[in-house]
């Protein structure tokens, strides 16, 4: 069976949507405008890039273990297939509509970033940029996790390569994003850190409709409307 370009081009949105995921997203800039404070010095692209990598590398281990954990438990889970997705489908759309009329989502961020700052202290500052990832990914499951996992699901259908590739777009969304905006945030630290602070209030609208459009993709999908 061919893997469509729309589960692709969604795999690509669902990993940028998991970086600005409202439930982590306000961690970014002020994790990094207290770091740059607590180290001094001159910014720099090397100063950005290793901080993005870093934490890069710990968005991606979160997301490889829920996923890889789902490749797990595929089998079992198989013949009720249809009707799991169906429910999560679902489940988001209404999610979304909730989001849209209550317009308020509560940030996880509000209680990691207490533990980032403990841990900032205790660890090295490579090791703290990776954990500072871990916390961002496990942050954003909240609300990106169904997405994630569904993504994966319809992929495994098409088989492995299939898989493999729609992981690794999605991945790609996630982290260089994570890269890219932590490098401006670094350099061009009031300027980016203000622009960013004042696109979170509307963050909420925005997880409110891709989760409407995604559960409606993957029941058009299922149910055979988009072959």
């Amino acid at each position: 069976m061919e893997m469509d370009i729309p589960l692709i081009s969604l795999a690509f949105i669902g990993g940028v949507f998991a970086f600005f995921s409202p439930c982590s997203f306000p961690l970014l800039p002020s994790y990094i405008s207290y770091t740059l404070s607590k180290e001094g010095g001159y910014p720099s692209l090397y100063r950005g890039f290793r901080f993005g990598f870093l934490a890069s590398l710990g968005l991606t281990t979160v997301y490889l273990a829920i996923i890889l954990l789902q490749v797990l438990v595929f089998e079992a889970i198989s013949a009720f297939f249809l009707q799991l997705t169906t429910f999560l489908a679902v489940l988001l759309i209404i999610v979304g509509i909730f989001l849209l009329v209550r317009k308020k989502i509560v940030f996880l961020s509000r209680l990691a970033y207490p533990l980032l700052t403990y841990l900032d202290k205790v660890l090295s500052r490579g090791r703290s940029y990776y954990v500072y990832g871990l916390v961002y990914g496990v942050s954003s499951l909240t609300c990106s996790a169904p997405i994630a996992l569904m993504i994966a699901s319809i992929s495994l259908s098409y088989g492995l390569s299939s898989f493999i590739t729609v992981v690794s777009v999605y991945l790609i969304g996630l982290n260089s994003l994570m890269i890219i905006v932590t490098v401006l945030t670094v350099l061009f630290k009031g300027f980016v850190q203000d622009r960013l602070t004042k696109i979170v209030p509307y963050l909420d609208n925005a997880t409110a409709i891709l989760l409407i459009l995604a559960g409606i993709y993957i029941l058009l999908f299922e149910y055979g409307f988009l072959y």
